[in-house]
């Protein structure tokens, strides 16, 4: 028995130590980007420098990965420790264990979550730098093309195109 909650102290501190690592290829990700649009002036960034962040993207997808995987397995184990079929989180199968370790692992988790807040936040509002800025010059440029000739001189006579924000950005939120 003692074993066992030692074996699932251990899964759930890989479980956080993945879970940071998700957390540390995000921030990486959101620095990136802020970095993108900070020296890509009103326009907004170009498609090559978007590839740019493929990388860092299949970093964050892979440990993401990971961490889900690993999560499975935690709850598997700690299941059948516990006879509950429907999973554990992490913070249940904390109250499990010893109360020292359950309270630096929480202290862990804690400081954790609260980094993967604030790094979604940062994600999102780069989302939206992003989104604001193309939306702008989108409706610009729709404006200007959809114009007549007259003698020669072009006026901006077009009605801008409006497209439902949840189309561009609501499917990366």
């Amino acid at each position: 028995m003692n074993q066992q909650k030692e074996r699932l102290g251990v899964l759930v501190e890989r479980q956080l130590r993945l879970e940071s690592g998700v957390v540390d290829a995000l921030d990486a990700l959101n620095n990136e980007m802020s970095a993108l649009l900070d020296n890509s002036g009103i326009y907004g960034p170009n498609p090559a420098d978007l590839k740019e962040l493929s990388p860092l993207i299949e970093t964050l997808q892979n440990r993401q990965s990971d961490s889900r995987k690993s999560r499975q397995v935690l709850q598997r184990y700690a299941g059948t420790e516990a006879m509950d079929e429907s999973g554990a989180s992490i913070k249940s199968i904390l109250s499990t264990l010893p109360k020292s370790e359950s309270k630096r692992l929480e202290s862990d988790r804690r400081r954790i979550h609260d980094r993967l807040s604030a790094a979604r936040q940062k994600l999102t509002a780069n989302q939206v730098v992003i989104f604001y800025s193309t939306e702008f010059h989108r409706r610009y440029l729709l404006g200007v093309l959809q114009c007549d000739v007259d003698e020669g001189n072009y006026k901006a006579d077009g009605q801008p195109f409006k497209l439902p924000p949840e189309k561009i950005i609501g499917r990366n939120c």
